[in-house]
């Protein structure tokens, strides 16, 4: 399982909203010294970190993580990503939002062939002019975009045909569906959290805005399988979204090292007003959390540095490590990656960025030598963890 590890965490170097994470310079060191067992009960999932628990020698990427698949993106003039906000995928299609460069969802087919692209270009019925996110419907047979400024949900088919669309009565920043068919959306405004049904009315809302926490995190819904998870800023809790009502699923405990929300309000705002001066003693910031069958994993600051924690599932045991502590033995050149946090069949989602790749040094042959020119498009991989 330390070799899953050290691939994933070799993705994660800065932690930054959208949290990017970046693998070689930062590497992580996710084997955790110490494998402890969590005190869990059924009902909730409580994950306890502390600075005993980080693993301090340097590890390699190989032990930590299994890399099952690379998909080279097309490269052609039709189709240059700026960059990469999501990654989404079924057994026919690749869906790749670049929100802030190209405001477009670019299709591939599941090898990697571009299909075509759908821009933010205006204001009309069948356009869009601010695409937050996007998804496969709850079928896999449709591609639905959300539109921030719009407040609306655009239905393409699998070629990037528009269809119809579904109007909302508030400002949505992601959406994922649960099994019934009904939407969970991450909205700013009133309130964090809404459920609406098929055709955009809303049944639920949860999560009431509080100003000391409005900041937007990057993913603040998980899909896995059936399920829909949300997380706010600031919380150390991961919750369930279900009618009627949203619960726990599980918590992450850092003992003496954690802030509180009641802690956090008392502290000195940032000169530039954005956010609170938060002391390095704390363990603080959890951010783009990954669900699969067999692992959960989070990211968070503590002392200035980046950490990743993951939590093996059937052992219930906690590993940790700091990022720049892990060695790139996978990718040899600095490849630039980032963790995407989606999953497919199981298998965690990630992103190679060609740019960042040192071409005077090939992929380690102990996977695939795919070659990279620095102005290709990403790749993406899927992998698994193996602590």
């Amino acid at each position: 399982m330390l070799k899953n590890l050290e691939r994933a965490l070799s993705y994660f170097k800065k932690i930054k909203a959208p949290f990017y994470l970046v693998a070689y310079e930062v590497a992580f060191v996710f084997l955790t010294a110490c494998r402890t067992k969590d005190n869990t009960d059924d009902s909730l999932i409580q994950i306890k970190v502390s600075q005993e628990q980080i693993e301090q020698q340097n590890v390699n990427l190989s032990k930590i993580i299994a890399i099952r698949e690379i998909i080279p993106l097309e490269t052609s003039n039709l189709c240059i990503i700026g960059s990469i906000d999501k990654v989404i995928i079924s057994e026919n299609r690749i869906l790749v939002l670049d929100r802030w460069r190209a405001k477009s969802i670019f299709i591939f087919d599941r090898s990697g062939r571009f299909i075509t692209k759908i821009a933010g270009e205006g204001k009309g019925p069948t356009e869009l002019l601010e695409p937050a996110d996007v998804n496969f419907s709850h079928d896999f047979k449709k591609i639905m975009i959300l539109d921030y400024q719009l407040r609306k949900v655009n239905i393409y088919n699998e070629n990037g045909i528009f269809e119809s669309s579904i109007s909302i009565d508030f400002f949505g920043t992601h959406f994922e569906f649960l099994v019934d068919g009904k939407i969970v959306f991450a909205a700013r405004g009133s309130y964090l959290l809404y459920v609406t049904d098929t055709c955009g009315k809303t049944l639920y809302k949860d999560f009431k805005l509080i100003p000391e926490f409005q900041m937007d995190l990057g993913k603040p819904l998980i899909k896995h399988g059936n399920d829909v998870f949300f997380q706010q800023y600031f919380d150390p809790q991961l919750y369930k979204v279900g009618l009627p009502k949203v619960q726990p699923f599980f918590k992450i405990n850092f003992g003496k090292s954690e802030l509180t929300r009641e802690q956090y309000r008392t502290l000195p705002i940032s000169s530039d007003g954005m956010d609170r001066i938060i002391d390095e003693k704390y363990m603080h910031a959890i951010n783009t959390i990954g669900i699969n069958n067999s692992h959960v994993f989070f990211f968070y600051n503590f002392s200035a540095k980046g950490y990743l924690t993951i939590y093996n599932r059937a052992r219930k045991e906690v590993f940790s490590i700091a990022l720049k502590q892990i060695e790139d033995d996978l990718f040899s050149g600095g490849v630039y990656i980032r963790e995407i946090s989606n999953t497919y069949q199981e298998h965690f989602i990630g992103v190679i960025e060609p740019s960042r790749i040192n071409i005077q040094k090939p992929f380690s042959p102990e996977f695939v030598k795919i070659e990279f020119k620095a102005d290709d498009n990403p790749a993406i991989i899927l992998y698994d963890f193996i602590l």
